[in-house]
């Protein structure tokens, strides 16, 4: 098993987040938690009272995370910049939360009605400060279409070069305005 330090939640949440992208809800157990960890599920169960717990947990940090990246950018700067930070700053995000994009547009097979309650309405949370802020840039397409578009170019390949990003936003800009 694992050596003495201490197991931390953030830990437990990040593995479980990985876990819950592979795989559906239901296909995740405690005890696959623990093992892929190194602890014993009494460990998990000292930070969190069950599995469902964890899965929330990981879902509402994340869109916690993405609420602080996207509430950096003022209305101040011009609709066509607002639009184009918008773009940099969700594909950045998404770019280092690709377990989280998975479980809440990808990974919805879950039989619990309760958990596909919970997923959906996670997702129109998420999708609200995505359009909250294309409003605000004065930008009135389908915030729907633009998430899409980011998650499956972030979602194909690995990483990007800091100039291919550039140049993927700055074109997804261009794009929209066209629209």
């Amino acid at each position: 098993m694992r050596k003495k330090d201490k197991l931390k939640k953030e830990e437990i949440i990040e593995k479980a987040r990985e876990m819950f992208s592979q795989t559906p809800f239901e296909g995740v157990s405690m005890n696959e938690i623990a093992k892929s960890l190194g602890v014993t599920k009494p460990a998990l169960y000292y930070h969190f009272k069950n599995k469902e717990e964890i899965y929330k947990k990981a879902i509402e940090e994340s869109i916690l995370k993405f609420k602080e990246t996207i509430s950096k950018i003022t209305e101040e700067k011009k609709p066509e910049r607002m639009l184009e930070e918008i773009i940099e700053r969700y594909f950045s995000f998404v770019l280092k939360e690709k377990n989280f994009i998975r479980i809440l547009f990808y990974n919805f097979s879950s039989p619990s009605k309760k958990i596909k309650k919970y997923l959906k309405s996670s997702r129109q949370e998420f999708l609200k400060e995505i359009e909250k802020k294309l409003k605000e840039a004065s930008f009135s397409q389908n915030a729907l279409f633009l998430i899409s578009l980011i998650n499956n170019l972030a979602l194909l390949k690995n990483s990007f070069s800091h100039s291919e990003k550039k140049k993927i936003c700055y074109q997804i800009k261009n794009f929209l305005l066209k629209i």
